[in-house]
């Protein structure tokens, strides 16, 4: 999996880079400011070296290297902070459009996908390939032109001091190779598993006061614990790896720190470099094999990073195709049963003979295996969401409990404004205050319902799918709903337990083992 996908923004690591290439062109400028100011240093260090060497005055020189170093190190903590700010909001830019990309996903991924996987996704992954184009690669790039440099500078006081220094910065390898492979495999456990702890504390706490009714802290409580433990176990091994490479990076630190004294001491002493590029070699050594380091460190990181990628490209694939030409007229549910624009249809049976299922397959939310259920011959988990939404509306059994007003609802599904579903709604018996004071999440269930029978009839769609419409309804409501689809020039299909509503149908589609999706 190569990672230079940076054009195709339709690509997971394409979207991030056009957010975030900017920002890592600044720092890598700004890690050249500091390489740059690391061979001055060193340089001007290594020339008052030699001149207390030799005797000369070198005070003022020390006073001037101390002011220089001063207004270096306001300027270097000004200018990162205003890169990490930028940094920050790229970010969040980012992942707004990472957002964006998941909603248009085809219906049935939601349904497939858990909010835990969704979260670890955003959360882990994308985080793992933002941090290589802003920090990772910064460095690796950075670190290869500094050491290149470095090197160069090195070669031309002398060739042999070059080759040590190469040499002592070259053991640095060793460590990331060493743990690439056990980073990976821990990587990918670790996200699966913190996936699950998620989705069950989601669903904890969506169902606080049921596992509490019915006494099922103990169980709730074990089922979390014993995902914790899996995770904890497979941190522990992720940390033995860090502590390994850890400990060997310490002991490689003190070998070059020390070997590398040592050898350049040895070539002084015998001659083969002069003081000065000795001093300057030494001062430099620590900003040379941090960079080399920093190059090396890179290496687990670029599989971990494929990694992510591979799992976010796995995620966002895309099977949504194109529309059928002009508008829905005709709905397959199988052999012997169609559906046409403007009839009126109550699906029925038994509590779990599939009725649910049955609109979420119209829907595409769930894939057909059979592959009978067709919209004007396509089938619905191919269609695109636009053309689905300019044809059908679907309300599902469970209606959504959004923060926000039913006004502010109305305002942003309805095209044209929310005036057509305010008074829908006033025919379903929804107050004012209702509509513009109480958020829809602190409606009772029959005034939520309302809420959205009002919006799929101010849509004026060509199709409607609804999932026991009558649910939670009032009488009053009850003789509303009946009245608007009888009155709709829409095609109604809803499935439904009252035997009044379903008199109202043009036919019935039996739902059940002995009915299939017969009509």
């Amino acid at each position: 999996m190569r990672l230079k996908k940076r054009k195709n923004i339709e690509t997971p690591y394409g979207l991030a880079y056009s957010h975030l290439a900017k920002v890592s062109y600044w720092k890598i400028l700004f890690n050249l400011f500091v390489s740059a100011w690391a061979l001055f240093y060193a340089n001007t260090f290594a020339g008052i070296v030699q001149d207390a060497a030799e005797g000369k005055a070198a005070l003022w020189k020390v006073a001037a290297l101390m002011a220089i170093v001063a207004v270096y190190s306001f300027l270097k903590v000004v200018i990162k902070s205003n890169i990490e700010k930028k940094a920050v909001l790229c970010t969040q830019k980012c992942k707004i459009s990472f957002y964006r990309k998941y909603f248009s996903q085809p219906l049935w991924k939601f349904e497939s996908s858990s909010a835990g996987e969704a979260v670890q996704h955003f959360e882990g992954d994308l985080q793992q390939l933002a941090g290589w184009i802003t920090d990772t690669r910064v460095g690796l790039w950075t670190g290869a032109l500094s050491v290149g440099i470095y090197m160069l500078y090195l070669g031309s006081q002398s060739v042999v001091l070059a080759v040590l220094m190469a040499f002592f910065a070259c053991i640095q390898v060793i460590p990331p190779f060493i743990v690439e492979h056990y980073l990976d495999r821990f990587y990918v456990e670790n996200q699966e598993v913190e996936a699950k702890i998620t989705e069950k504390i989601i669903s904890g706490y969506k169902n606080l006061a049921g596992i509490k009714i019915f006494h099922l802290q103990k169980w709730y409580l074990e089922q979390l614990w014993r995902l914790i433990k899996r995770s904890v176990k497979i941190g522990m091994w992720n940390q033995v790896a860090l502590q390994a490479e850890d400990s060997l990076t310490r002991l490689l630190e003190s070998i070059l720190k020390y070997g590398s004294i040592v050898g350049v001491g040895l070539l002084v002493y015998y001659g083969r470099i002069p003081l000065g590029a000795g001093v300057m070699a030494i001062s430099l050594s620590g900003t040379l094999f941090g960079q080399v380091n920093i190059c090396f460190s890179a290496i687990p990181e670029r599989r971990l990073t494929r990694t992510a990628q591979k799992r976010l490209e796995e995620w966002f694939a895309q099977y949504q195709y194109a529309g059928p030409a002009g508008g829905v007229t005709q709905i397959s549910l199988g052999p012997g049963c169609k559906v046409s624009q403007g009839g009126k249809y109550a699906v029925v049976g038994e509590n779990g003979a599939g009725k649910t299922v049955l609109m979420k397959k119209i829907m595409g939310i769930l894939e057909d295996a059979g592959k009978e259920i067709r919209i004007e011959g396509e089938l619905p988990v191919q269609l695109q969401d636009e053309y689905r939404n300019e044809n059908i509306v679907y309300l599902p059994q469970e209606d959504p409990s959004f923060s926000i007003t039913a006004y502010e609802l109305y305002q942003n599904a309805v095209p044209g404004g929310a005036e057509g579903a305010v008074r829908e709604a006033e025919e379903f018996g929804i107050s004012d205050k209702m509509l513009k004071d109480i958020p829809i999440c602190n409606l009772s269930g029959g005034e939520r319902k309302k809420v959205y029978l009002a919006l799929a009839f101010a849509l004026k769609r060509r199709w409607m799918i609804l999932d026991e419409p009558s649910n939670n309804l009032d009488r009053k409501g009850q003789e509303v709903l009946k009245r608007k689809i009888m009155e709709t020039n829409a095609a109604v299909i809803y499935v439904t337990h009252d035997l009044a509503l379903a008199e109202t149908a043009d036919d019935l589609i039996r739902v059940g083992k002995e009915h299939g999706n017969g009509a």
